[in-house]
């Protein structure tokens, strides 16, 4: 069984951020965001999904429960993909 098997947490993250400029990758900087981390991806709330092992991606905060800015897509997750309590006595 691995680590983050069992993970169902909602996160604020940031990433790298990188343009194309004369065929080449330069790093412009950072972004911050929020989404809700599975396993090993992070759903955000427009629906796509980031995975969370990429070198560019760093978890900035752990949020306990269910949080003001999730909207009805992240929260019907949250409850589809939590382990019950049950399961873990």
């Amino acid at each position: 069984m691995l680590a983050d098997e069992n993970i169902c947490r909602f996160i604020e993250f940031r990433c790298e951020e990188f343009k194309r400029v004369n065929g080449k990758m330069n790093h412009t900087g950072h972004y911050f965001g929020k989404g809700l981390q599975i396993k090993e991806k992070c759903y955000l709330e427009d629906g796509k999904y980031k995975f969370v092992k990429s070198s560019g991606f760093r978890i900035a905060k752990i949020i306990e429960g269910v949080p003001n800015w999730a909207n009805e897509y992240l929260v019907n997750l949250y409850k589809s993909k939590k382990p019950k309590q049950d399961d873990a006595e």
